[in-house]
């Protein structure tokens, strides 16, 4: 009798559920929309460094030291510096909540372009802690002219005339050299006996010539639910990182991988332990250990992590990306209008690679900076190793 009880009841919970079900999908398209407008009203007014409560629900962690940190509701602003870490909430239709943040980073982008910014569009289910180092700084002031070089007893790139200022934020082990930040958002380097300083300079962090430099939020590491998207109308949870146009290519550090963008580009989490990169526009060049991986528009990377979700290995060469996963991504929230393409076929990816290989790719359409000689093994489809191939699917999954 047991046996044939259990056998009415299953019928029955089905019947009692499908309602249910019906009414999550039903909402679900309007839950979405109406947090990405939501967004799109509340964070017109975030500027340059600063991060956007866009739509609930979203918890956050203020910088240990920080006071009268409010980041409680949608339209709330505050300065990325005063930020350790973020979570937002994946679908819930009880409460409405399908969180949204929208950030917007200097990165190492020019300090005379104010109105551009590296913008970040976080939705669903996604943490994000920053994972860059808060640098000390001191104010330099040249004895005399001082040249500025790309690295100790390397090239000029300017000169510094004597009685003006610069912004150390690095030195030499031995202090010999000072890391200095210049106006257009790169850095070099300047002897130490060349200018005087408002602070000592051994407080200065010691850095090595030639390694990344990275502003808060600008290195970061994150997690997002894996295959959540709550309806056909929306998309699986995840980060777009988008940079200005013109600008060249920007440098990101993603869990532990330096991430080179002159583009749009999708990050989310993936099945054991990967992250997926898709390019939307532009192009891309993922490096890790020495490998470099590039990324066209209209294609995809996985990239293998370790259960802490660090990369742990080399990204995987590209594979075309699933239409209908990215035609739902929210690009109306992007600074820069752009439009999802179709995903490259197999033929069309390989010949990007062989282009980025042989010198004739440009960092992203219509800039003019350098960024076609990176050094390193690059990827393509014979070679590369990694977690996971992006095929599991026709079309792959990306």
């Amino acid at each position: 009798m047991r046996r044939l009880h259990r056998v009415w009841y299953w019928p029955l919970l089905v019947l009692c559920l499908a309602p249910a079900v019906a009414f999550a999908q039903d909402v679900c398209p309007v839950i979405v929309q109406q947090a990405l407008n939501a967004a799109d009203e509340a964070c017109q007014g975030a500027g340059r460094n600063q991060i956007c409560y866009g739509n609930i629900q979203i918890n956050a962690t203020a910088r240990e030291g920080t006071e009268g940190f409010t980041f409680q509701q949608t339209g709330d602003i505050v300065d990325v510096t005063n930020v350790q870490s973020l979570q937002l909430s994946g679908l819930d239709t009880t409460s409405n909540a399908w969180g949204v943040a929208v950030m917007r980073l200097q990165a190492n982008l020019p300090d005379a372009l104010p109105g551009q910014n590296v913008t970040f569009v976080l939705f669903g289910n996604v943490e994000i802690e920053n994972a860059a180092e808060q640098l000390p700084t001191a104010a330099l002031t040249p004895t005399a002219a001082v040249d500025v070089l790309d690295m100790p007893g390397g090239n000029v790139l300017s000169t510094a005339a004597a009685g003006g200022t610069l912004t150390a934020n690095g030195r030499l082990e031995d202090g010999s050299w000072l890391r200095v930040r210049l106006e257009d958002g790169s850095h070099g380097w300047v002897e130490a006996a060349a200018v005087t300083a408002d602070v000592d300079v051994t407080t200065l962090a010691v850095g090595e010539p030639g390694a990344p430099v990275f502003g808060p939020m600008q290195a970061f590491y994150f997690r997002s639910g894996i295959g959540d998207a709550p309806c056909a109308e929306a998309p699986d949870s995840g980060i777009m990182v988008q940079t200005p146009e013109g600008a060249g290519r920007v440098e990101v550090n993603v869990n532990g991988i330096n991430v080179a963008l002159g583009s749009t580009a999708y990050f989310r989490t993936r099945p054991e332990n990967e992250i997926g990169i898709s390019l939307i526009e532009g192009s891309g060049i993922a490096e890790y250990d020495g490998f470099v991986q590039y990324i066209p528009s209209g294609a995809w990377i996985t990239v293998p992590t370790d259960d802490e979700g660090n990369v742990n290995g080399a990204p995987n060469a590209p594979q075309p990306y699933n239409n209908d996963l990215m035609f739902q991504l929210p690009v109306e929230l992007l600074d820069r209008e752009v439009v999802v393409p179709p995903s490259l076929t197999e033929e069309e990816i390989a010949e990007a690679v062989q282009d980025f290989i042989e010198g004739e790719v440009t960092p992203e359409p219509d800039s003019e900076a350098e960024g076609t000689d990176e050094a390193g093994e690059t990827a393509t489809p014979e070679n590369a190793e990694g977690g996971g191939d992006g095929t599991e699917e026709p079309g792959g999954e990306g």
